[in-house]
């Protein structure tokens, strides 16, 4: 992805950011939580709200730390172990918020498209009963017409 050329109109942090949607599409969380959060601070519009997605993920899922493996031996690396877990938690309670958040936006898009949709198809098809009504109307009118003129003929 580097050394392409951008998009015209690209936003600032474009490669970072694609680079961070190949990580999340591999499930790579934390490589894409660092490239999303290196978009956003080059100022991609959408790359801060991955960022924050995407790391909460990544110490949601993360590996414990060393110091819980320590934990049954020192009562000091059992509270640093449980602060840890604790931010783990934390961690995972902002990724499902924020997770849960963007379905949520991603079911009423999907809403609105569709209302979008079936407006245009009954707009569509209120013209195409118009013009046939017109059609119609046109030829009673062309038929009257015709009528007409041919009683003038008789007399």
């Amino acid at each position: 992805m580097t050394g392409g050329k951008a998009p015209e109109n690209a936003p600032p942090g474009y490669f970072s950011f694609e680079r961070g949607t190949a990580s999340e599409q591999r499930g790579d969380y934390k490589f894409a939580a660092m490239n999303y959060c290196r978009a956003a601070k080059l100022g991609h519009p959408q790359a801060k709200r991955k960022c924050v997605k995407y790391a909460a993920k990544s110490a949601c899922y993360g590996e414990a730390s060393e110091i819980c493996r320590a934990s049954e031996f020192d009562e000091d690396t059992k509270r640093i172990c449980q602060d840890y877990v604790n931010k783990i938690d934390q961690s995972c309670q902002l990724y499902e918020s924020i997770h849960k958040e963007d379905e949520r936006r991603l079911v009423i898009q999907q809403a609105v498209q569709q209302r979008e949709a079936l407006e245009k198809a009954e707009l569509e098809e209120k013209k195409r009963q118009e013009a046939l009504a017109k059609k119609a109307h046109e030829e009673a009118l062309s038929k009257i017409s015709n009528s007409s003129s041919l009683e003038s003929e008789e007399f």
